[in-house]
């Protein structure tokens, strides 16, 4: 910045930088780990024992995986993999063959670098302090001693002075099995993310359970939402815990309260952010402005909670908000704030000011630059008064920042040079228009008034720095509150969506009971004008008794919603541990272990599979992972392959199941096999135990149709659940309103008809189906017998044979 005055009486500012820039409103860095290292995955698996440690940047925070044992590391290793997402694995020398594997075939879909450590880093317990809560985790162990060198080393930072604790705001435990297990093809199949950024509906429709829920008005609630939609729980305690804090905020007469909460959270951004901005020395106007709205915020939620406690209402989230927040410390970094920073002001001037009468000196300060404008003028004019009328008129008295008070003179006087020299002006520098000069008087001003405008400034920062320090001090209770309103966003939007949606609290019991009445598709009954609900029971049994049936077997019509149904299911059983109540009328959930699905498969070109090696895939990972307490969803498995080898497989799943008694997990399977069902001998043979049969319900009624001319049999699917066999899949009926050629249409009757006699599918037969095609048939066979027996060596040798019209003689 520049203040300057001519001789002749005129001022003003000429826009010289001064000592701030503004800054937008992501325009800061945080302390920067090289090579991308903000995600970091240390991984280890021995002795059976899958263990590992992740340190996320975002909110330097460090999660012990504490040790699971298992035979089956590369199934976990992929669902830690996409639940993580880790920009860096770091894994021993000397790893597991099984986890190389998984690492080296995910790497390009995930998206991180690998990091191979020597085993010895893999060895020390140099991470035991943050492993001290899960002594037996050893694995665990050697593996957050490994992450931590890596922290350490100073070639990963950029700061070689940066010490570890410094990037190191808190640790949690990430127990794999207080998580129920689903993997990446299940929240695929179910919709459970948007499969695409461009996945939306016109008429408001939503294409995921994640859109129906997000309702969050901050980004780190949105995140944390994430987060538990990735990591559901299988925690009964936990998840009753959070169902009942959902109940609190769905009461009516708490809706003002809870409408004010969601407008507090609904700008809320990340202090943990906000601190970093701080500690890098990037922050800016919107920086301070946001930090002051999330304290101020934070303060008037912590008041809202206060007040639903004191009516008696109380929950996990709430008691930590009264407990964990100290609204004495909120209201002191309030006041410093309030008295520090000048807001308004800083808005206008695109950098952070200090308000007026905070420091004396500043003020002063203030004064004198505000002043100086008036001071330049009167001083040029006293400058102007010895020297020529001509040349005065071309003098100026400037202040420019750093370089102090200077006299400035137009060049366009060649007497101009020779007068400086005289009066003993030193030049400074000149521009293509002007010369600047120093003298006496300007080296006095430069003594009495100081270099103004950096003073002000250097006070400013001074202030400004010690207002930093004071919220820095208050750096992991600032963290703290964003994680703890974070959550609280979660619950807001939660009980939102419930109360949009006429979803109800499930009832979670430790045993492996599947009860719900009147269950809803949580996506599909947003894209319809009505939706079929239907219930969905089990009878589970107990281990005392051997009258049970824990697979159901669903039959019926294309297009009837078979695979809709087992998805609503799936997704009701998926949402209850997430914590969240569900679309039905009635719930009664056992808790589950794992949920596994067969139901369709991620076609890729970068999967050098068949879609049927792909389904198998899926259904041996089902196999091997289920246990007694999982959720077993199966939608027309062996479709992909031949008409023996997929009945053979489909029945061959369903017999393992029902053989394992006590031990069969709760499974709901769907078909079109209706021959092993309906053939006696099959039937027999298969011998299934434990199986409850149901069929989507369809009307078929005689009506005239116009398309063909005759009575034909019409569909109307009801979409209703009941107890029994289909009749059919009823394929060409779907065809047919999908719009298939009628022709086509009527030939596949004809087959059908000769499949259902047991007739042997001849060429007579096929010939008999289309007179027209007959004679086409006979025409297309005398031109051939035609071509075969011309002799056209022959022919091509006699010039008087015009090969061309005999061609057209053939074919005519």
């Amino acid at each position: 910045m520049s203040v300057e005055s001519r001789g002749t009486g005129t001022s003003g500012f000429d826009g010289v930088s001064g000592a701030r820039v503004s800054a937008s409103d992501n325009d800061f860095e945080e302390p920067q780990l090289v090579d991308n290292y903000k995600k970091i995955l240390a991984i280890d698996f021995r002795f059976h024992k899958l263990g590992g440690c992740f340190y996320s940047h975002e909110d330097q925070k460090l999660l012990v995986i504490e040790d699971t044992t298992t035979n089956s590391p590369d199934i976990y290793l992929e669902s830690v993999l996409f639940q993580l997402s880790p920009t860096v694995v770091a894994v021993s020398s000397s790893i597991d063959d099984r986890i190389a594997e998984v690492l080296n075939k995910n790497q390009k879909k995930f998206n991180y670098n690998i990091n191979i450590r020597p085993s010895r880093e893999f060895s020390s317990k140099n991470g035991s302090n943050y492993v001290l809560p899960f002594a037996n985790s050893s694995v665990a162990m050697v593996s957050c001693s490994a992450l931590l060198g890596l922290l350490e080393t100073s070639v990963l930072l950029k700061d070689p002075s940066t010490d570890v604790e410094t990037i190191l705001s808190s640790f949690e435990p990430f127990i794999l099995n207080d998580y129920l297990f689903i993997d990446e093809d299940s929240l695929y199949a179910l919709k459970i993310f948007p499969c695409s950024k461009n996945d939306f509906n016109a008429d408001g429709g939503k294409s995921s359970v994640y859109d129906i829920l997000n309702l969050t008005g901050s980004e780190s609630g949105s995140a944390l939402l994430k987060i538990w939609l990735l990591r559901p729980l299988s925690d009964l305690e936990k998840i009753n815990k959070r169902l009942d804090t959902i109940s609190i905020l769905t009461k009516q007469e708490y809706s003002d309260e809870v409408e004010d909460l969601m407008n507090l959270v609904k700008s809320l951004n990340s202090a943990t952010r906000l601190v970093l901005a701080l500690k890098s020395g990037k922050s800016n106007y919107n920086t301070w402005l946001k930090l002051y709205n999330f304290i101020l915020n934070s303060y008037q939620i912590f008041q809202k909670v206060s007040s639903l406690i004191m009516k008696g209402e109380n929950c996990e989230i709430f008691e930590k908000i009264s407990t964990r927040i100290d609204p004495s410390k909120l209201s002191e970094l309030l006041n410093t704030l309030q008295v520090t920073v000048d807001f308004d002001d800083s808005k206008l001037e695109s950098r952070v000011t200090v308000l007026d009468g905070f420091d004396s000196q500043l003020d002063e300060y203030r004064k004198t630059y505000n002043e100086m404008e008036a001071i330049l003028q009167m001083v040029a004019s006293e400058l102007s008064k010895d020297m020529a009328p001509d040349l005065a008129k071309l003098l100026n008295v400037v202040y420019i920042p750093q370089l102090g008070y200077l006299v400035s003179i137009e060049n366009q006087n060649s007497k101009i040079e020779n007068i400086a020299v005289k009066l003993g002006w030193n030049e400074v520098f000149r521009t293509s228009t002007t010369i600047y000069y120093k003298n006496y008087d300007m080296e006095e001003m430069d003594g009495y008034y100081g270099d103004i405008y950096t003073l002000m400034c250097d006070c400013e920062i001074e202030i400004l720095y010690n207002v930093q320090k004071k919220i820095l001090k208050h750096e992991k209770t600032l963290t703290e509150i964003t994680a703890l309103l974070s959550e609280l966003d979660c619950f807001l939007a939660l009980s939102k969506a419930a109360l949009m949606h006429k979803y109800v609290k499930p009832e979670m019991t430790d045993d492996i009971s599947l009860d719900i009445e009147e269950s809803r598709h949580p996506v599909y009954e947003t894209l319809v004008p009505s939706f079929v609900p239907n219930d969905a029971k089990l009878n589970t049994g107990d281990d005392d008794c051997n009258d049970f049936e824990r697979i159901m077997l669903l039959t019926g019509a294309n297009f009837s919603g078979k695979s809709i149904y087992l998805t609503q299911v799936a997704l009701i059983v998926y949402l209850s541990h997430v914590g969240c109540f569900v679309p039905a009328k009635k719930a009664k959930i056992g808790i589950c272990d794992k949920i596994l699905t067969r139901i369709m498969s991620r076609e890729s070109v970068s999967r050098q599979q068949s879609t049927f090696m792909a389904d198998a895939q899926q259904m041996s990972k089902c196999l091997k992972l289920m246990s007694k307490k999982s959720l077993l969803i199966i939608d027309e498995f062996g479709k992909g392959t031949d008409i023996n080898d997929g009945p053979a497989l489909f029945g061959s799943v369903l017999k393992y199941l029902s053989s394992l008694n006590n031990n069969c997990p709760r499974s709901i399977a769907a078909t079109h096999f209706h021959e092993l069902l309906s053939n006696t001998s099959l039937k027999k043979i298969l011998n299934l135990n434990h199986v409850h049969y149901y069929n989507m319900e369809i009307l078929i009624t005689k009506d005239y149709d116009t398309s063909l001319g005759k009575q034909s049999d019409q569909i109307t699917y009801l979409y209703q659940l009941k107890e029994g066999l289909a009749g059919g899949s009823f394929g060409i009926f779907c065809a047919k309103n999908s719009g298939i050629d009628n022709n086509i249409i009527e030939r596949a009757e004809f087959f059908v008809s000769l499949f259902e006699k047991g007739d042997e599918i001849d060429f007579d037969c096929y010939i008999k189906i289309d007179s027209d095609y007959q004679k086409r048939l006979k025409k297309a066979e005398d031109i051939t017998r035609k071509f075969i027996i011309w002799d056209l060596d022959e022919d091509a040798q006699d010039i008087e044979v015009n090969l061309g019209e005999k061609l057209e003689e053939i074919l005519d």
